[in-house]
């Protein structure tokens, strides 16, 4: 997957719907279902947008185009540390379903407990940060990072190395 992102790779890319029931969705979806938090940490740290299906309102068949990954999280009982993710990384916390329901209203499980501390608290200024700069950053200069004339503890900062 590293060499994949190194060379390019489209990290938010979606399959389109081939038939009905067909598994679509984004990558990121992909890798919260099949649990494989390493690489999940890895898109999310190369540029991956948490919100991507939502922005631009794809139709995807195992997610509903108004369902956020944290839905998906709790839905799927999915570890804390997947919704501590995403919420690093600045998905919308506050995303409502086609019921009108936020995430941690679905289940008691202890990601949607997660969620609910997290609802009822803004975000560090220094989480707000790091998601500013990276998105004024944009995708493709993310990479670059490491090459700005900044201290080492806040480049690390910014590449979630601490």
């Amino acid at each position: 997957m590293k060499v994949l992102i190194r060379y390019g790779a489209e990290l938010n890319f979606s399959k389109p719907t081939m038939e009905e029931g067909a598994l679509c969705s984004t990558v990121l979806y992909i890798c919260l279902i099949y649990k494989h938090y390493e690489c999940f940490k890895l898109l999310l740290c190369s540029g991956a947008d948490p919100d991507f299906h939502i922005r631009k309102k794809l139709n995807l068949t195992n997610l509903a185009k108004d369902e956020s990954l944290l839905q998906a999280v709790v839905k799927h009982d999915l570890p804390v540390e997947f919704a501590q993710l995403l919420i690093e990384f600045g998905i919308n916390r506050f995303q409502r379903n086609s019921i009108g329901r936020t995430a941690d209203q679905d289940s008691g499980n202890e990601s949607a407990k997660f969620i609910q501390l997290s609802l009822a608290c803004p975000l560090l200024l220094q989480s707000q940060y790091r998601i500013g700069f990276r998105r004024f950053l944009g995708l493709h200069r993310l990479q670059q990072i490491p090459a700005l004339p900044l201290p080492t503890k806040l480049i690390n900062f910014l590449l979630f190395s601490v």
